[in-house]
């Protein structure tokens, strides 16, 4: 899948009727179709998320990391693998040392 900017990114998850999907996913708004499998929904669409500057979106993309993985009991690598498409998320995590190409 193509880059999304974290701005116009759309995170969609809980697919449990679907079982061949990916758990969580990424799509860019406007542009890619939201997909409906999915019964959760969280980012561009959100206005806090809007608001936000670029500094707190990126952390609000790390709160919804977390409670996807808790909350809803999806496996980190998943989520890692879905949220590795956003170039702000790969640069946050090598800036620190932690993004590993090979994970995706």
């Amino acid at each position: 899948m193509a880059d999304v900017p974290l701005e116009n990114a759309q995170v969609i998850w809980s697919a449990e009727d679907h079982p061949n999907l990916p758990p969580v996913k990424v799509v860019g708004i406007p542009g890619d179709d939201d997909d409906d499998r999915y019964f959760s929904s969280w980012g561009a669409c959100n206005l806090e998320f809007q608001q936000a500057d670029a500094a707190g979106k990126l952390r609000m993309l790390f709160a919804k990391f977390v409670m996807i993985a808790l909350h809803n009991n999806v496996a980190p690598r998943e989520i890692h693998k879905a949220f590795s498409v956003i170039p702000e998320y790969r640069n946050a995590l090598d800036e620190v040392g932690l993004f590993d190409p090979k994970l995706d």
